[in-house]
């Protein structure tokens, strides 16, 4: 019966490639193989993490305006972009047009700009019931505007 390189125990058909026992085997990835595994792990999380850090501070970055300014200078209109964010008449209508605007920064950064110009505010109706002595309706809201890039 074959034995262990590592320990001397008697091993049978269970066996690592390298001539182990499971245990030996075990603790050997552990120390080596799987703590090389648990390193690139943790690399590739840190790198998407810092990732979605860069993504969300440009995001932060991206200026939203409802005119365009003599002072500033765009170099380049990349493309109309829509937010949209379904709502009703609460008290989270603050929060709804937080998310509305959220949204337009996000559609820009996306496209490759840094500011938002000509933004416009709407709202459709997209549903609407009467219930006993009162209305409930819901709508969008919906904001456009140009993304461009904006010199710094």
């Amino acid at each position: 019966m074959a034995k262990c390189s590592k320990c001397d125990k008697k091993i049978g058909f269970l066996s690592s490639s390298d001539g182990m026992c499971l245990d030996c085997a075990s603790a050997a990835f552990s120390a080596g193989k799987g703590a090389r595994l648990e390193a690139e792990r943790l690399a590739a999380l840190a790198q998407t993490t810092e990732a979605i850090q860069h993504r969300e501070a440009g995001i932060s970055a991206v200026i939203v305006t409802t005119e365009t300014h003599t002072n500033l200078n765009i170099t380049k209109r990349i493309k109309i972009i829509v937010a949209t964010v379904e709502s009703s008449f609460d008290a989270k209508l603050v929060e709804k047009q937080d998310e509305l605007v959220f949204g337009l920064k996000t559609e820009c950064y996306d496209a490759g700009g840094n500011a938002v110009v000509g933004v416009t505010f709407n709202s459709i109706e997209t549903y609407s019931a009467s219930i006993g002595a009162g209305n409930f309706k819901k709508f969008k809201m919906v904001a456009y505007g140009t993304a461009v890039v904006v010199e710094k």
